[in-house]
């Protein structure tokens, strides 16, 4: 690639750092490097800007490239203003800034990790209030611009959510309704914050039940009704509050279940409330058959289960332990959703299945090598110890797959552009490693020249069209013409 090398003496970057680069971002136009490269390496940079504004963002994530034109605007008050170009950068850099706000708001603003650029009206108003009220702007502005906060809140109000991680800034009568209680009730404003504040809490529930539920991570607000019916139980039945709050109050539970059967469902995770029927249903047959109830809730409790299934599909369950290498608690979790109507080999199926939602049972073949991925497809067993771990939609050949295996693979790259890589390991300076660090975890679109190219792209999103193995179509990935080189002629 002689363009690359042509840069590598009269601009102060190596090969290796251009390569860095430009290997992972579609880079229409070169441009001077030494300092561009530094900031923008790492990151997918859909267009070159003037190398003088990049000589103060080299050090900074910048997820997209920041318009030209805001770079200037920052330039142009660095040592005129009071915010230092470090500290805006910090803030701006990182974040999708469509528009340049004020240098003014920005000076509180430039410590704090800003999802969005929030308004440069709702940055005055926090302004205003520095010094005013008893908030300090820090504490304020940890509490707002972190959150995507589309109106500003009244003061009092935020003085005790600035602690707290917001995911939406919540309504000023919820907080009023809070602070009410500070010092009155049994429970701590800190407690309750801590409980309401970081859920989308849309109305308030009573303080008593509170009391209670303030330790836990609750997704949405249990209803007041739910909260009453458990607390009425502590102390008069065999299962402590705590326990029956774990299993609750962290799953959407829309209805109380018995405590009965509650007591032994406590201990686990229920994405969704099983049904008190399919509960009642278990609790019949302790004891009655092969299956513990332990067994069995370990296998309902942490699937989503509609409907509880056939005791016949359990005994079947049962049936198979000790005589295949799989244990009840295995074969439960893999045979939840299939209802026993295949008998298939199980260890090894069921490494694979029970963690997946499997809406179909593969063939026991394929289901040897795929035991713990998500396999959406049975490909040959050799090539799926290298795709089992990734959504390959497509088996590649096994030859190309036995140095690929540890790569991400967004897409199974073609078998003619891997035999052709593998082809030159030994003729080429290039390791089949290294090459395959570029490929594998990339789109490969085409194949190119190898030695020069593997060594600055090693990471980059390219594709093979070629259809010829003796030729190879080197598409660089920067302003000028096509280079079309033979590999045969470079080597």
């Amino acid at each position: 690639v002689p363009w690359c090398v042509r840069f590598e003496v009269k601009e102060a970057i190596s090969l290796h750092a251009y390569v860095q680069w430009c290997v992972r971002f579609e880079v229409k136009e070169a441009i001077s490097l030494h300092a561009y490269v530094q900031w923008c390496v790492r990151f997918e940079v859909k267009e070159a800007i003037s190398l003088h504004a990049v000589q103060w963002c080299v050090r900074f994530e910048v997820k997209e490239a920041i318009s030209v034109h805001a770079v200037q605007w920052c330039v142009r008050f660095e040592g005129k203003e009071a915010i230092s170009l470090h500290a805006y950068v910090q803030w701006c850099v990182r974040f999708e800034v469509n528009e340049a706000i004020s240098l003014h708001a920005v000076q509180w603003c430039v410590r704090f990790e800003v999802k969005e650029a929030i308004s440069v009206h709702a940055v005055q108003w926090c302004v205003r209030f520095e010094g005013k009220e008893a908030i300090s702007l820090h504490a304020y502005v940890q509490w707002c611009v972190r959150f995507e906060v589309n109106e500003a809140i009244s003061l009092h109000a935020v003085q005790w959510c600035v602690r707290f991680e917001v995911k939406e800034a919540i309504s000023v009568h919820a907080v009023q309704w809070c602070v009410r209680f500070e010092g009155k009730e049994a429970i701590s404003l800190h407690a309750y914050v801590q409980w309401c504040v970081r859920f989308e809490v849309n109305e308030a529930i009573s303080l008593h039940a509170v009391q209670w539920c303030v330790r836990f991570e609750v997704k949405e607000a249990i209803s007041v009704h739910a909260v009453q019916w458990c607390v009425r139980f502590e102390g008069k039945e065999a299962i402590s509050l705590h326990a029956y709050v774990q299993w609750c109050v962290r799953f959407e539970v829309n209805e109380a279940i018995s405590l009965h059967a509650v007591q032994w469902c406590v201990r686990f995770e229920v994405k969704e409330a099983i049904s008190v029927h399919a509960v009642q249903w278990c609790v019949r047959f302790e004891g009655k058959e092969a299956i513990s109830l332990h067994a069995y809730v370990q296998w309902c409790v942490r699937f989503e289960v509609n409907e509880a299934i056939s005791l016949h599909a359990v005994q079947w369950c049962v049936r198979f332990e000790g005589k295949e290498a799989i244990s009840l608690h295995a074969y439960v979790q893999w045979c939840v959703r299939f209802e026993g109507k295949e008998a298939i080999s199980l260890h090894a199926y069921v490494q694979w299945c029970v963690r997946f939602e499997v809406n179909e049972a593969i063939s026991l073949h394929a289901v040897q090598w795929c035991v713990r991925f998500e396999g959406k497809e049975a490909i040959s067993l050799h090539a799926v110890q290298w795709c089992v771990r990734f959504e390959v939609k497509e088996a590649i050949s096994v030859h190309a797959v036995q140095w690929c295996v540890r790569f991400e693979v967004k897409e199974a790259i073609s078998v003619h552009a891997v035999q052709w890589c593998v082809r030159f390991e030994g003729k080429e300076a290039i390791s089949l490693h290294a090459y395959v660090q570029w490929c594998v975890r990339f789109e490969v679109k085409e194949a190119i020249s190898l030695h020069a190219y593997v060594q600055w792209c090693v990471r980059f999103e390219v594709s093979t069209e070629d259809e010829d193995r003796s030729a190879v179509t080197v598409s660089l990935p920067i302003g000028g013409p096509l280079h079309n080189v033979d590999l045969e002629y470079l080597f």
